[in-house]
């Protein structure tokens, strides 16, 4: 937003303007930002992204649900979808494994969001710490 004016206007007026903000904020435009100032934690934001997808990211609940409409909610028409797994599936394991890349990639990302704020850049720093540990955790299974 700091390089194109037009950008933070669309994000300021975005629910106003939901595709002229979807056109501007994509996941491949701020891949490529990223790619600029941080070549590493792009290759692991884009392994994250397509490990997710590949999990079943898409679709989720809330792309089913925004298409489902129900008159009124009753037992027959109320959708479950409940899968019990023990503790040491690998699919758990793979969901959480996930889940602590995507959260580290996340906080990582602050720093450069927020470059001039310190605790910005030591989220950064813990984050890769963190997720250095699990991975390497991980590994070692």
């Amino acid at each position: 937003m700091k390089l194109d004016g037009s950008a933070q206007y669309a994000w300021v007026n975005r629910k106003h303007d939901r595709a002229r903000c979807r056109n501007i904020f994509t996941a491949s435009a701020g891949i490529r930002l990223l790619q600029a100032l941080d070549p590493e934690l792009t290759r692991v934001i884009q392994e994250a992204y397509e490990s997710t997808i590949d999990r079943g990211a898409h679709p989720n609940v809330l792309s089913l649900g925004s298409h489902l409409d129900f008159d009124e909610y009753d037992l027959e028409n109320r959708l479950t979808n409940v899968v019990l797994l023990p503790a040491d599936d690998q699919a758990v394991k793979s969901a959480l494994c996930s889940c602590v890349v995507v959260g580290a990639a996340v906080a990582s990302l602050c720093a450069h969001v927020m470059p001039e704020y310190h605790p910005a850049l030591a989220s950064h720093e813990e984050a890769m710490a963190v997720m250095e540990a699990y991975l390497g955790a991980q590994n070692d299974e």
